[in-house]
């Protein structure tokens, strides 16, 4: 990254620190955005369904989030914030509960498979194949039905080639940095405050646990808690009856992302 970029990045963060504008912040993030997408593509691959995309662009926003908030010059003067913040956006995006991903490898490969036979035929035919053109094409246990249903998951894709901003051997730091970034899903306009507000409509059962898992709020900032920290506290809290498992926790992480995403894509 250019050092006049990573200069202005210090400076608007100091700023940031010192008046508490969240107008700054709101900057910060917005300019980092690529980051978080490029993240993205890079531990997850580019074949993720608009659901999968959209939580773990939440959670990379909530690892960039702590990033501003954290980051301090004097103490990592020999760290530029990128790299900071990408340790932050890989942590929270590889915590994501995998329970909730929809995205197999088995899909991938099917959708580049149909994908590779539809450019084929596409070329071969001057028009956009039928899904039992390509069903017949590939033959084996491929029907027009599975067609269907991954060219449809192909195209609710949030695909990041163009913004892939990593190369295989690139360094961590080194990311193209745009003020006007030209955004594929509804969900990467959302600002940290729709974020906020997202986070207080939901019951308080669920806000503590995902305020204690994330480490959000004057009362975890800073820490995050395990899940069986979270069980415990949510009973001392009276929050539910009885203890939930370390299983149920994860679980009812991986609902109440989907329910951030709703709540986000409606405010």
């Amino acid at each position: 990254m250019d050092n006049s970029i990573k200069d202005y990045q210090v400076k608007r963060i100091k700023e940031y620190k010192e008046t508490g504008d969240k107008s700054i912040r709101d900057e910060l993030i917005k300019n980092n955005i690529p980051l978080v997408k490029s993240r993205i593509t890079k531990l997850k691959g580019n074949y993720l369904t608009k659901d999968d995309y959209d939580c773990y662009y939440i959670s990379g926003l909530i690892g960039l989030w702590k990033a501003i908030n954290r980051y301090d010059y004097d103490r990592f003067s020999n760290q530029s914030f990128s790299t900071y913040a990408t340790y932050l956006i890989d942590n929270e995006i590889n915590n994501v509960p995998s329970s909730f991903s929809t995205t197999t490898r088995g899909n991938e490969k099917k959708i580049k498979q149909i994908k590779a036979v539809e450019k084929r035929l596409l070329s071969q035919l001057n028009r956009q194949p039928s899904n039992e053109e390509i069903a017949n094409e590939i033959g084996g246990k491929m029907t027009p039905s599975i067609v269907h249903k991954a060219r449809l998951m192909e195209t609710t894709v949030t695909s990041l080639d163009e913004s892939n901003l990593f190369s295989d051997d690139s360094d961590l730091n080194e990311y193209s940095y745009e003020k006007d970034d030209p955004e594929k899903s509804a969900i990467n306009n959302i600002e940290i405050e729709s974020l906020n507000k997202a986070i207080n409509e939901l019951d308080e059962a669920d806000q503590l646990i995902v305020k204690a898992y994330f480490g959000l709020g004057s009362e975890f900032e800073g820490k995050e808690m395990t899940y069986d920290e979270i069980a415990s506290l949510l009973v001392k809290k009276n929050l539910v009856k009885k203890q939930m498992t370390k299983q149920s926790i994860y679980a009812r992480l991986s609902q109440i992302l989907v329910k951030l995403k709703n709540l986000m894509m409606n405010n």
